[in-house]
């Protein structure tokens, strides 16, 4: 018998990465639900997607009682609009 390889990663809980945006529409009307906006109105108004961003990381950061998956949705939404050139 050889020397035994490690397996104790099997013991670790699998967790899946929320899923990412399929355009930057899909990560506006998102964050749009944390202020109340539609995506028409999130368009219109003059820097409602960053006030969006901003609000949305406040209430689901971890240490202000949201959580780390929300959390990180909200960091999706935020590389689809910065790549989409939106923020």
């Amino acid at each position: 018998m050889g020397p035994q390889q490690y397996r104790g990663f099997f013991a670790i809980e699998a967790t899946a990465a929320p899923a990412g945006f399929a355009s930057a529409d899909d990560a506006l009307r998102y964050l749009g639900e944390f202020t109340g906006l539609e995506l028409a109105e999130m368009k219109l108004i003059g820097g409602a997607s960053s006030r969006a961003l901003r609000r949305a990381q406040r209430d689901t950061h971890p240490d202000h009682g949201g959580d780390a998956a929300s959390f990180q949705r909200v960091s999706l939404a935020e590389a689809k609009l910065r790549k989409a050139g939106v923020l």
